[in-house]
Formats: structure tokens, sequence, C-alpha cells
């Protein structure tokens, strides 16, 4: 699969389509071949031992800057760090290393650095941070980890995707959340004359 150009990656900013360039960040990180994306799904902390770019670290004083418990520091010439604030449960932190190496893939994308860094101020830094949840969330929550015909905001569903995925049930009820609303807009897009009717 080619990778989307810079053109596509600011149209899918513009739409707020997080999903579609955490998918591109997914794609990327396979042909990178650094890190195994089952592996990261499975055992984040595991599958980053021995990364020649990143290393992880575990502090008991909270940061500011992230949405989560962590934060990312580029380093140029030396490891960049995932820094951990332990959590209370394992999932927590999972999705804190996931989140914290998506912020690592963003800079890793020369076409999507370009886009997230035209963004100014706050509104770039957002950006990223909504990327880097969409990037952790698909890693962690595959949209294959439930049946094609499951609807994922039914309690069985839920409950079945927790039992199979290394995430809190929070991160999997915001995952079902999203995935039910893409499948809504993608048949929406399909039936045009069957949604809304015309204006």
């Amino acid at each position: 699969t080619s990778m989307a150009d810079e053109s596509q990656l600011r149209n899918w900013a513009e739409a707020k389509n997080y999903w579609q360039i955490a998918i591109e960040l997914v794609q990327l990180e396979k042909e990178r071949g650094l890190v195994s994306l089952v592996d990261l799904g499975e055992d984040p902390e595991r599958a980053l031992e021995g990364n020649p770019q990143v290393t992880i670290e575990y502090d008991t004083s909270p940061k500011e800057g992230c949405s989560v418990y962590g934060y990312y520091r580029y380093r140029a010439r030396e490891q960049s760090i995932i820094s951990v604030h332990p959590a209370r449960t394992y999932e927590r932190d999972n999705f804190t290393i996931v989140h914290e190496y998506g912020h690592h893939l963003q800079r890793q994308h020369e076409h999507w650095a370009n886009v997230r860094h035209s963004y100014p101020g706050q509104s770039g830094l957002k950006l990223e941070e909504r990327v880097a949840d969409a990037f952790a969330a698909e890693v962690l929550i595959p949209a294959q980890t439930a049946s094609p015909d499951a609807s994922w905001l039914s309690a069985l569903t839920l409950s079945e995707v927790y039992g199979r995925v290394r995430a809190s049930r929070a991160a999997v009820a915001m995952r079902a959340a999203e995935i039910a609303q893409s499948h809504s807009f993608r048949w929406k897009e399909m039936s045009p004359n069957l949604v809304g009717g015309s204006d």
C-alpha cells in the first residue's frame, strides 16, 4: 500500500479524521519494521525493548503536557524518551506507552510532520494529541477484534473485546463509539439518497 501524500494528510487533518491518519502511521511502522505492531498491542513495554530510537522510563512524579499519564521527549542525537507515570492498572500504562510512541511516529512520517507543524500553537498540539490517541486505540483495540457483523455498541461486544485486548474498559468504550461512528459515516457516504433526504 502506498503512503498518503501531504495533500491527502492535510485533508484528513482538516476533516478531523484522526483514525485515518493513525492507520497511515500503522502502515509506516509496518514498512519501517522496527516494531511488531502485534507485539506492541499485546505488551508495549516488551515490544519496545532494545528499540534504537526510543527508550521507556518510569517517573513517579507527574509532568504536565500530555493528556495521558506520560510524555514524550524527542532527542536528536540519542534515544528519545517515553516517560510513564505509573497508573493503578497495566492497561492504562499500556495505553500511555503506545500513545507516546504515536508522538514519536508522527515525527518519522515526513509528510505528516510537515502537515502537523503547519498548525500553530495549541491547534497543532491538540491535533498531535488526537492522532496519538487514535494510534494507540488502533494498535491496542483493532477494529477486527470484534466480528464484522457485531454491533460495537452492544454490551456483549464490549465485554468480548475487553477480554481480548490489553486496554482499559474506558479505552474500549471510547474505541467502540469511534468505530460505530466511522461505520455510520461510511454508510451515509455509500447511501446518500437514503439518509436525510435531499436539501
